[in-house]
């Protein structure tokens, strides 16, 4: 179609044509959405694939608690190193008093 021929087109001709324009418009519109959406999760699905890939084999066959083991050990070691932190000091603050007559 060129723009001569819509000359000779009348207004109800043109209302016409704009409305299946808009009406296709949107239907791309549609489309591309789709498209968009398709790729997204196509996009995470790659993303989630290589995260997968990189693991270890070992845990891709089953799930382990070593990580959290090995964490626990250390809170137990630390928190005995505290303790025995307090037991010194509370001796020698003890044993100051006693040396210097407080008690």
């Amino acid at each position: 179609m060129r723009i001569e021929d819509l000359k000779n087109w009348t207004v109800d001709q043109l209302k016409n044509e704009v409305v299946r324009f808009s009406e296709e418009c949107e239907k791309k519109q549609h489309e591309i959405l789709d498209l968009k959406e398709k790729l997204d999760i196509a996009t995470k699905k790659m993303w989630c694939d290589e995260l997968i890939s990189r693991m270890p084999i070992e845990e891709k066959s089953k799930p382990t608690t070593k990580w959290y083991d090995e964490r626990h050990q250390s809170d137990c070691i630390t928190i005995n190193q505290l303790y025995t932190t307090i037991d010194v000091i509370v001796d020698r603050y003890a044993n100051l008093r006693k040396n210097k007559g407080m008690c």
